[in-house]
């Protein structure tokens, strides 16, 4: 059964890490993944306690590890300082985001530059009993979008694992048949929305597909979400499904929450059909 969690980043901006438990509880949501991109300065055996105090699970902990990405000074040690916080946090893995590198715009040597860190990453989170994982991450320059992305991955690493985004795989391909791709490999997934666009527009971003991309409310965008669930419900996948809200179209909390009641209305839906199918 899928179970969704909280994305802290996504209020990070506007609520302290106690204020963002308490609206993961008012959403009756069970889990929730942390970041130090947003709260850096709370040791992580304060937000370990505070998590599990309120009874959500730490699923997943989110470092960006810019300076060692971009051959900055001090990426060793920002990548132990982050892979012992995901420790301190109480998280079972860690979610890179392989971002695209400023200034580079050769998609090959964005690969290699990735493909060293993910292997120092998968090194170190092996000495911490760390599942490391990456996510589909959406940009004309991103190096990780597709499935193939991924698995050209997966194949050099074998310990990685994937963070499915339907969201950011519909940037680059058909989500569920990523989905489907991958699903051996795929630990933790995101939701999100898009709305998209043939031609460039203020505030769109171009993807790796060459279409624009602007983010949107659940269900408001072009992601036909019940079909992406009606696949992960087929496929017995067991894991969190982490709701993202990254629009300014609405407060984020109220995103997040319309977000929210749409994927439940859409599985309350799918399941008494499969069920009575025989599939769930």
């Amino acid at each position: 059964m899928l179970k969704f969690s909280m994305m802290s980043l996504c209020l990070s901006e506007f609520q302290t890490s106690e204020e963002v438990v308490k609206t993961a509880l008012s959403l009756g949501l069970k889990g929730i993944d942390w970041t130090s991109a947003a709260f850096r300065d709370d040791p992580p055996e304060f937000l370990n306690r505070i998590s599990t105090d309120a009874g959500l699970k730490v699923v997943c902990y989110i470092p960006f590890l810019t300076k060692l990405s971009r051959g900055e000074g001090g990426g060793e040690d920002e990548l132990k300082w982050e892979l012992d916080r995901a420790v301190g946090v109480g998280s079972d893995k860690v979610l890179v985001p392989t971002m695209p590198i400023p200034g580079l715009r050769d998609l090959g040597e964005i690969r290699k530059r990735w493909m060293e860190v993910l292997n120092r990453t998968a090194a170190e989170c092996a000495e911490r009993n760390l599942i490391p994982t990456i996510e589909n991450f959406p940009g004309e320059y991103s190096p990780v979008v597709t499935a193939e992305d991924f698995l050209a991955f997966q194949r050099q690493i074998p310990s990685l694992r994937l963070t499915f985004d339907a969201g950011n795989a519909f940037t680059g391909e058909d989500p569920v048949e990523s989905f489907r791709r991958t699903f051996e490999f795929i630990v933790h997934m995101h939701f999100k929305d898009f709305h998209v666009r043939a031609a460039s527009a203020p505030g769109f971003w171009r993807g790796r597909d060459g279409r624009w991309y602007r983010p949107a409310l659940i269900g408001e965008g072009a992601i036909d979400h019940s079909r992406m669930l009606r696949a992960v419900l087929e496929s017995g996948y067991s894991g969190w499904g982490n709701i993202e809200y990254e629009a300014s179209d609405l407060p984020r909390e109220t995103g997040i929450r319309r977000a929210c009641a749409s994927l439940r209305q859409i599985v309350s839906q799918i399941q008494p059909m499969e069920q009575e199918r025989g599939s769930i």
